[in-house]
């Protein structure tokens, strides 16, 4: 640390040295200034003849900064309308405490949520997310980003029309059981 000191000094000739102002000058001031530097925190005294001066070096606090890591999303692959959760974790590395907000976007839409950390805290930010529109749509929050893969929901009708089996078997049976009946 470089320190500037400065005072003000009052410099009179001394009696008895032979040295005569002739009367003009019997006190003058003066500022003296000069630079103290030192690394150490503590408090330091700066002595000139019989004045001093104190002076305290501090150890320099940096400002809150902070780290945004890990996206994640609950459900990579949604339907249409389902919602899923997309959550970063926010570290404040910096000094001091300080809040950061964070920006997520999707397809031209953006949504915030801030935070506040005391220094080397960290926390995890959440944000809900949904799409109307089936496809691919990439979330960023910062410098990272995810995929989120929104499908249309599954049309009623696919797969084997089970109750119609059903019922196909159970008149079969039913015819069955009435030819062997009649036959007795």
């Amino acid at each position: 640390m470089l320190w500037k000191g400065s005072t003000e000094a009052s410099l009179s000739p001394e009696k008895g040295t032979g040295k005569d102002w002739g009367g003009r000058y019997p006190k003058v001031k003066v500022r003296l200034e000069f630079p103290i530097s030192k690394e150490k925190e503590g408090t330091y005294e700066v002595t000139i003849g019989e004045m001093s001066k104190s002076f305290e070096v501090k150890k320099a606090v940096n400002p809150a900064e902070f780290e945004v890591s890990s996206l994640n999303l609950s459900k990579e692959e949604v339907k249409q309308g389902e919602t899923t959760t997309a959550s970063v974790k926010v570290t404040n590395t910096g000094g001091k405490k300080g809040t950061y907000t964070a920006e997520l976007s999707i397809d031209g839409e953006v949504k915030t949520q801030s935070v506040t950390l005391k220094p080397d805290e960290n926390e995890r930010v959440t944000f809900q997310v949904s799409r109307e529109k089936a496809g691919t749509y990439e979330i960023k929050v910062g410098e990272l980003s995810k995929s989120l893969n929104v499908k249309q929901p599954e049309k009623a009708g696919k797969g084997l029309p089970w109750a119609l089996i059903g019922g196909i078997i159970g008149v079969v049976i039913a015819t069955s059981a009435f030819i062997l009946y009649r036959r007795k």
